[in-house]
């Protein structure tokens, strides 16, 4: 989780996942001062949270945090650009929560939280974006390229 968007095309994997891990650290702090009620370290749930809360994380969840907020559990990956090219890419594990979430009857959320300029200071921003796979995210998000690619086995 937390690795770039489309915009890395080329960009070394050791570069992607500095920019993952800064992404995830931006929403913890974010998180840590908007749900002071929280214990966000135990929210952390992926493996860029064992060496700043000492816990294991585990990767292939299909999202960064795991958080209550208003009776609701919310599931939120993050996504995060050095620029801001207000767009991003989901990797497997990622469809497969997103559409879980986004067909099951409770009232989970499942969000993408897009970190644009991470690292850069006074120009970082948040924004909290629907579940791709949701209706409420027509009209929000638009499929960006020219394919989503499918496995299938024969009967």
């Amino acid at each position: 989780g937390g690795g770039g968007g489309g915009a890395y095309v080329g960009v070394p994997q050791e570069k992607k996942d500095m920019i993952g891990r800064l992404g995830e650290l931006t929403v913890y702090h974010w998180l840590k001062a908007r749900q002071p009620g929280q214990d966000i370290d135990a929210c952390w749930k992926s493996s860029n949270a064992t060496p700043f809360t000492g816990r294991e994380g585990r990767d292939g969840l299909g999202y960064d945090f795991r958080i209550s907020h208003n009776k609701q559990t919310w599931y939120i990956e993050v996504k995060a650009s050095v620029d801001d090219p207000c767009q991003f890419e989901l990797g497997e594990t990622e469809v497969r929560k997103a559409r879980d979430i986004a067909q099951s009857r409770s009232a989970d959320r499942y969000v993408i939280a897009y970190v644009a300029n991470v690292g850069n200071g006074a120009a970082t921003t948040i924004d909290i974006l629907p579940n791709p796979l949701a209706a409420d995210a027509d009209g929000v998000l638009n499929i960006a390229g020219d394919s989503i690619r499918y496995t299938f086995g024969r009967r």
